[in-house]
């Protein structure tokens, strides 16, 4: 069985470790970075189990990282949404452009270390159940 493996793309420093620490934690490898090129070559790289994806980066880099996304989306690679909600609006475009991205949905921020892993841990459950795909959790 393998050990899932989650992206996460994020621009804070603080929150890319916050969230990669607790998901390590919980027993989830991770792979972090700060930039959509990057995010796009680990991607390509690693085909993790599930990509964690920060708003504030999203907006910054726009809908060339999500239509990257949606690209390996036809891979079998999900993603969760991290934002605060002021950026509702930039999800509900993200879900817009679907193009078969599997989106579980948005963790809001400020980030509940109780709530984040659980909800990451779910939809790996849930994708993994889906796609017959097997992830020890």
């Amino acid at each position: 069985m393998q050990t899932p493996l989650v992206l996460i793309v994020a621009s804070s420093p603080f929150h890319l470790t916050l969230m990669g620490d607790l998901l390590e934690a919980n027993d989830i490898r991770t792979v972090r970075v700060t930039v959509a090129d990057a995010a796009i070559a680990a991607c390509e790289q690693h085909q993790p189990t599930l990509v964690v994806l920060d708003l504030d980066l999203a907006e910054q880099e726009g809908r060339r990282l999500v239509q990257a996304l949606c690209g390996f989306g036809s891979c079998g690679i999900p993603v969760v949404t991290v934002g605060d909600r002021s950026q509702r609006e930039m999800f509900d475009a993200i879900l817009g452009m679907n193009n078969g991205l599997s989106v579980g949905g948005m963790v809001e921020k400020p980030i509940d270390t109780g709530v984040f892993p659980r909800r990451v841990l779910q939809e790996i459950r849930r994708h993994t159940e889906s796609t017959g795909r097997v992830a020890t959790v």
